[in-house]
């Protein structure tokens, strides 16, 4: 999946990491039913095999014209950086799961 080879994604106990993160970590803070189904539905959408490639968005989008925001494709400090440093200076609301129109 992508160049991120450094770790086998198969051998990741995605269950357990997404319970930890949910009810552990984030889960103990939040005290709001909606704010709890936003936090479940970040991390089952963010914390899967599939998020290892370079092609996967960090957004979805109805919007054909739309570019997609992707994660960078590198595995050092620097070129997360550079990336970010790239990155348009308004944002679309969508990137927030907003509508474009907003």
């Amino acid at each position: 999946m992508g160049s991120r080879n450094n770790i086998d994604i198969h051998k990741i106990p995605w269950d357990a990491f997404k319970t930890i993160l949910i009810e552990n970590l984030y889960g103990g803070k939040v005290d709001n039913e909606y704010d709890s189904k936003i936090l479940v539905s970040l991390v089952e959408m963010f914390f899967t095999p599939e998020s290892f490639d370079s092609s996967y968005p960090l957004y979805r989008t109805e919007d054909p014209t739309e570019s997609v925001l992707r994660m960078p494709d590198g595995i050092k400090y620097s070129q997360f950086m550079s990336w970010v440093e790239k990155m348009p200076d308004l944002e679309s609301p969508t990137w927030s799961g907003l509508p474009p129109n907003v």
